[in-house]
């Protein structure tokens, strides 16, 4: 099988390649458990603009075995992110479309992923001001967070 078809929480059908599937637990079990009857597995939450970022991080690593939880662990102090991923996230940069890539990751159980994500926000968020932070997430600042500031 090269592929399997997924729907978007927007009703979009993807073809999702099954070499990309081995880094992605929830669709590994669904082919582990025979769950696959060939109709498109529904991917709540994930709009179709967001599982094509995904994908796209997917076919940047598609040459990669998904790291065990001891690599994960081994590595969770080294926040080193490939220029490449920086450079698709920094795409994603709107606040509600690096949620969204957040959200999939994690329902999705990409952990590789989602280990990138953190360290993506902890690098860009290090140093900060509550200000600087505010208006990189493009969350507004509270009144009483701009005061404690000055």
């Amino acid at each position: 099988m090269e592929s399997i078809q997924v729907e978007t929480a927007d009703s979009v059908a993807v073809l999702f390649k099954t070499k990309w599937i081995k880094k992605v637990g929830l669709l590994s079990r669904y082919l582990e458990e025979d769950r696959y009857t060939g109709e498109p597995i529904v991917l709540d939450g994930v709009s179709d603009a967001v599982l094509r970022a995904v994908i796209t991080w997917l076919k940047m690593h598609e040459d990669e075995e998904p790291s065990t939880l001891e690599q994960l662990e081994d590595n969770r102090f080294n926040r080193k992110v490939p220029t490449a991923d920086n450079e698709l996230l920094n795409q994603c940069h709107a606040m509600q479309m690096l949620a969204g890539v957040i959200n999939a990751s994690y329902d999705l159980q990409i952990q590789d992923l989602s280990d990138t994500l953190v360290k993506y926000m902890a690098n860009n968020l290090e140093g900060k001001t509550a200000k600087e932070m505010s208006e990189w997430l493009g969350i507004p600042l509270k009144k009483d967070e701009e005061n404690r500031e000055d």
